[in-house]
Parts: C-alpha cells; sequence; structure tokens
C-alpha cells in the first residue's frame, strides 16, 4: 500500500467531509430539512473511504479482479444508502428541491472523488506491461 496516496486520499475524504457540509449547511438557513447534511456527507465519507481500503487491499491479492470489487461495493454502497435513510426516500411526503440536491451533490462530489481515486489505483505498474 502506498502511504503517500493513502495520506492524500484521507486528507480528500475530511477536506470533502467539511467543506461540503459547511456550504450545505450555510446555503440551507432557514430552510425545513427532514435530515442533516452531516449524516449524509457522513455516510458518503465513511463508505468512500471503506470502498478505497477495500480496493487497496484487492490490489495487492487479486490485482485482476480489483475492479469487480469496486462495481460489487458500489451495488452494497447503494443498497446501504437506500436501507438507512429508508424513511426519508420511501416517505409519502415528497422530497422538495432543498431535500433532493442534499441527497444528489454529495452521492456525485464523493462518487467522482472515489472514482478518480480508484482509477489511480488500477492504473499503478502491477497492470503496466
Amino acid at each position: 500500500m502506498n502511504k503517500k496516496r493513502i495520506i492524500k486520499v484521507l486528507v480528500g475524504l475530511v477536506l470533502l467531509f467539511f467543506l461540503g457540509s459547511f456550504i450545505h449547511k450555510t446555503l440551507l438557513v432557514g430552510t425545513e430539512i427532514r435530515f442533516s447534511p452531516f449524516s449524509i456527507y457522513g455516510f458518503h465519507a465513511i463508505s468512500t473511504l471503506l470502498v478505497y481500503i477495500m480496493v487497496e487491499i484487492m490490489i495487492i491479492k487479486q490485482p485482476y479482479q480489483t475492479g469487480y470489487l469496486y462495481l460489487g461495493t458500489m451495488m452494497l454502497k447503494l443498497a446501504v444508502f437506500t436501507f438507512l435513510f429508508k424513511e426519508v426516500l420511501f416517505s409519502e411526503v415528497s422530497l422538495t428541491s432543498s431535500e433532493n440536491l442534499l441527497l444528489i451533490l454529495p452521492l456525485i462530489i464523493f462518487l467522482i472523488f472515489e472514482a478518480i481515486v480508484v482509477s489511480k489505483i488500477l492504473n499503478t505498474e502491477v497492470f503496466k506491461v
């Protein structure tokens, strides 16, 4: 495992978490939201960290199967998110546009970050011919 890369990923996740949570809380002042931005960003930060750790371990043990692990963790992440936030997602009251943005933006932000990090891992020397 590359310690420099691990530190960069941790710093990136912490920055995304705090910056995203702060911006959302600031923009949503006075808006009624049924869940906190902290919980949404927290879920995505923790799940991205877990996916990253699994990919780092898998690249050492089974480098050619790592892409499949990543795809599987994406499905698992979606299922866990749905389970944890099912009261909000499946309530009879429709989500407001602010709530929709609060659910979608962190997903997109952390997914892009995760994809960049995983693609850098997958493009390591292990796969160079």
